[in-house]
C-alpha cells in the first residue's frame, strides 16, 4: 500500500507539474500541499487517492493529445483590449483575489485602462501540455468545440473599487 506521500509524488511526477501547480491541480493551497507532502499535516489516504487516479487518467489523456478532465478552479483573468485573456489559475479563492491585488497593483494606470476585463472567477478549467507563456491550465471545452468560459464573477465590484481607489 503506497503512502499519501508517495501517491502524490507519483501523480505530481506523472503530470509534470510543480508544487504549486499540483495544489492547483488538486484544488487546495500550495501550504496545504506542501504540508501534506512534508507529512506536518496528515491529509485524508482518499483525497490521494482520488488525485493519482485522477492524474492517471489525465496523464493518458494528454500523451493521447486528448482534452484531460475539467474543473472548477478560482482564476484571475486579465483581458487585454483587442488582445490576450490570460489566465492565472489559483488554489482557491483566497489565493486568486491575493493574486489579483498583487497584478494589478503592479500595473501602470495606461496598462489599467487598457483592461477589458480584469476579474477573480470561478471558471472551468483542464490541464494542459505548457502553453507559450509556461501555464499548465486553459479553459475546458466542451464536446462541441465551444470553450466553456462560464465565469462566476464574485470579485468583479472588489476590484473594480481597488481600482478606482489608485
Amino acid at each position: 500500500m503506497m503512502t499519501v506521500k508517495e501517491m502524490f509524488a507519483e501523480a505530481q511526477e506523472m503530470l509534470d507539474l510543480n508544487q504549486k501547480e499540483f495544489g492547483v491541480y488538486v484544488g487546495v493551497s500550495t501550504q496545504t500541499m506542501n504540508s501534506w507532502m512534508t507529512e506536518k499535516r496528515v491529509c485524508p489516504d482518499y483525497v490521494a487517492e482520488m488525485a493519482l487516479r485522477l492524474a492517471r487518467v489525465d496523464a493518458q489523456a494528454l500523451k493521447n493529445g486528448e482534452q484531460a478532465t475539467g474543473m472548477m478552479r478560482w482564476a484571475v483573468i486579465d483581458e487585454i483590449q483587442n488582445r490576450d485573456e490570460y489566465l492565472t489559475v489559483c488554489g482557491s479563492k483566497a489565493i486568486a483575489l491575493r493574486e489579483a491585488e498583487i497584478q494589478w497593483s503592479h500595473l501602470t494606470d495606461r496598462e489599467k485602462k487598457n483592461r477589458a476585463r480584469f476579474e477573480v472567477a470561478l471558471i472551468h478549467v483542464c490541464l494542459t501540455d505548457r502553453n507559450y507563456d509556461g501555464s499548465r491550465f486553459a479553459y475546458f471545452e466542451r464536446e462541441d468545440g465551444s470553450i466553456d468560459g462560464d465565469v462566476y464573477e464574485v470579485a468583479k465590484d472588489w476590484l473594480q473599487s481597488a481600482a478606482d481607489e489608485q
